[in-house]
C-alpha cells in the first residue's frame, strides 16, 4: 500500500487577498508509530472548503482513505501519467490550486455582480426610454386638452350668448302673442256687434 502523508495548516482568515504566494514546507508527520516525511501548506479560507478542494484535488491522483488524524492514505497515486509505486506522494501543487480556486469563485462572484450591475444598466436606460417617450405623449396631450379647453370656453361663451338672446327672443314673442290677444279680442267684440 502506497502511502501518502499531507498536512496542511487551516487559516481561517477571510480577508480577501490581492495576490497570493504559495510557500510549502518540509513537514515531518506520525503516522502509524513510523516519521513520514512530507510537504506542508498554508492556506486561507474555512477549513470545509479546504478540505472540500483536497479531497477534489486528491481524487485525481488516486484512491484516498481519511484517517482518524490529518493524515490522509493514497493509493494507486498516479501523476503526470506515472504510476508511483511504495514510494510516499506529496500534492506539492494543491495550494496553488486552492488559492487559483479561490481567486476564480472570487472572479466569478465580481462577474455576476458586474452583470447584475449591466442588467440593471440596461433595465434602467430601457425605463429612462419609456418615461421620455411618455412624457412626450402626455406633453402633446396637454397641448390638446388645453387646446379643447380653449375652444370649450368660445364654444361655452357663445352657448350663454344663444341662450341670453333666446331669452330676450322668448320675452318678444311672449309681447308680441299679448299684442296679437288683445288685436284678436278687438276683433272679435267687433263681430259680435256685427249680428
Amino acid at each position: 500500500m502506497i502511502k501518502f502523508s499531507y498536512t496542511i495548516a487551516f487559516l481561517l482568515i477571510a480577508q480577501l487577498t490581492i495576490g497570493q504566494t504559495v510557500k510549502v514546507k518540509n513537514q515531518q508527520q506520525r503516522l502509524k508509530g513510523e516519521n513520514i516525511d512530507g510537504f506542508a501548506v498554508d492556506v486561507e479560507g474555512k477549513k470545509s472548503d479546504v478540505q472540500a478542494s483536497l479531497t477534489r484535488y486528491l481524487k485525481e491522483v488516486g484512491k484516498v482513505k481519511f484517517l482518524s488524524s490529518d493524515p490522509l492514505v493514497i493509493t494507486d497515486a498516479t501523476f503526470g501519467g506515472n504510476v508511483y509505486a511504495k514510494r510516499p506522494i506529496y500534492a506539492n501543487e494543491f495550494g496553488v490550486r486552492y488559492n487559483r480556486e479561490r481567486a476564480q469563485a472570487q472572479i466569478d462572484l465580481t462577474q455576476q455582480a458586474l452583470d447584475a450591475v449591466d442588467k440593471q444598466s440596461v433595465r434602467f436606460i430601457n425605463q429612462g426610454k419609456d418615461l421620455t417617450t411618455k412624457l412626450a405623449n402626455n406633453e402633446l396631450e396637454k397641448i390638446r386638452l388645453e387646446k379643447a379647453l380653449e375652444a370649450n370656453k368660445l364654444e361655452n361663451l357663445a352657448l350663454k350668448i344663444r341662450i341670453e338672446n333666446n331669452k330676450k327672443a322668448q320675452d318678444s314673442i311672449a309681447t308680441a302673442a299679448v299684442q296679437i290677444k288683445k288685436v284678436k279680442e278687438v276683433q272679435l267684440e267687433k263681430l259680435r256687434k256685427i249680428n
